[in-house]
């Protein structure tokens, strides 16, 4: 970014309120300018390709979509734009998965108005922008990287041993969406949607379909994706 140059900035949330939130508090930051909002995943890639933004403020779950594919497109889209993820989602369990998909921040919603643009700019001036939480845990999972044997210092979110599609599918699911339903969402077969509903069910240690709907329920509504 140009010394004294306004970072300019996309947001993208499927929720008008949050836009809204977040534009208001851009627009009154002197250093920074507000350039568009969008509110799925196909008009914000577009438009990023578009406008080239300093930084894009990201929902990961936008109707749905798949957020982490979209942070690796945007970044080969645009490889100058900085993608600070702005969620109510579990940090521990997302904000790893976000930042080694190719964003530069992630911050939760619940934070302040002065944390949150802090991040923007922090990300803006090509830094990292996570919380003392999410530094942790990202120093955790490099400690265990390099030795894989050692026991964790800490317990796992169970949420951790799913891959990134398998968290998609869990969370359409805690959403009440049936299988044909997931399935057009994410364009795969129903019997891929089916051999992901299998792995769930063995790596959350359900029994059946209900006990699986009834776990992902719970974990939409406690926010952990």
């Amino acid at each position: 970014m140009i010394p004294n140059k306004l970072i300019s900035i996309h947001i993208a949330d499927d929720h008008p309120v949050v836009r809204t939130g977040v534009r208001l508090i851009v627009q009154s930051a002197p250093d920074c300018a507000f350039l568009c909002d969008t509110a799925d995943a196909a008009s914000t890639l577009a438009a990023v390709e578009k406008h080239r933004p300093d930084v894009l403020v990201l929902d990961l779950w936008m109707g749905g979509n798949d957020g982490f594919e979209l942070i690796r497109s945007i970044s080969i889209a645009s490889p100058g734009t900085r993608i600070l993820v702005y969620s109510s989602a579990d940090e521990r369990v997302m904000g790893p998965r976000a930042l080694r998909a190719g964003a530069a921040g992630f911050v939760l919603k619940s934070c302040g108005l002065d944390e949150l643009l802090q991040a923007i700019r922090t990300v803006a001036a090509g830094r990292r922008a996570v919380s003392p939480a999410l530094m942790d845990e990202l120093m955790e999972a490099g400690l265990q990287s390099g030795n894989p044997t050692a026991a964790p210092r800490r317990k796992v979110p169970e949420l951790a041993v799913l891959t990134d599609r398998e968290l998609q599918v869990l969370r359409l699911i805690g959403s009440g969406q049936p299988t044909s339903k997931i399935a057009q969402v994410l364009n795969i077969s129903l019997k891929t949607v089916g051999a992901h509903r299998e792995n769930l069910k063995n790596k959350l240690h359900v029994a059946n379909g209900a006990e699986l709907a009834e776990r992902a329920v719970s974990l939409v509504n406690q926010r952990m994706f």
